[in-house]
């Protein structure tokens, strides 16, 4: 994951804590029941787990409002790690 690790370094977290804690306060994660902890983002930023696509949404939210720029899912994670199918049923809502 080096799209997250050099976005999250960028941002300047400094800390996984401060990193989920800003994730579990933005306005997305309430409204779709998103909760990440501490060693979840560890898990992301080395690569050993992916998170699932409602929190990575809130990942990129998350980073695009610290960094003061637009961010896309391909910012983050340069290679595809959902299906097309997950991304097609997110949209629809039927995910």
């Amino acid at each position: 994951m080096i799209g997250l690790a050099r976005l999250y370094a960028e941002a300047g977290f400094g800390k996984h804590e401060s990193f989920a804690a800003g994730i579990n306060s933005h306005p997305l994660a309430r409204e779709s029941g998103v909760s990440v902890s501490r060693v979840s983002i560890g898990r992301y930023l080395s690569g050993t787990t992916v998170p699932d696509l409602a929190v990575a949404r809130v990942i990129v939210a998350v980073l695009a409002a610290r960094l003061g720029r637009p961010l896309t899912l391909n910012d983050v994670w340069p290679v595809n790690v959902w299906s097309q199918d997950m991304l097609d049923a997110s949209v629809s809502g039927h995910g």
